[in-house]
């Protein structure tokens, strides 16, 4: 496969070793819905929770205002609602590509 140039990586590109590596544990043994009720959920919510707050203090920002989103359009889609409900943070930022972005809502996301 070494022959190959893959010009398409807006569409999908190989995941970079270390990033393997960290995914490794929800890809084998914690693969649970973390929005389920149950406990294996219960356990991937808690990871995703632990991401949420490395992630926050990483860009200075509150857990509460990091959005997880599964796609490009549920996160476009998730801006424009936030710009719409006059939530979205002056701090809100993108990547160049549109299929990757991120919005900081100054209202909190997270359930009590």
């Amino acid at each position: 496969m070494s022959d190959v140039v893959y010009l398409d990586n807006n569409a999908t590109t190989a995941v970079a070793p270390e990033v393997l590596e960290a995914m490794m544990p929800y890809l084998t043994d914690l693969y649970g819905n973390p929005s389920s009720i149950h406990t294996f959920g219960g356990q991937v919510m808690a990871h995703v929770e632990a991401a949420r707050a490395r992630l926050a203090a990483l860009v200075g920002a509150r857990p509460g205002e990091i959005l997880f989103t599964s796609c490009g359009t549920e996160s476009d889609s998730t801006s424009g609602a936030c710009r719409t409900a006059g939530t979205l943070s002056p701090r809100a930022w993108s990547t160049r590509r549109s299929a990757t972005c991120a919005a900081f809502c100054t209202t909190s996301w997270t359930t009590a």
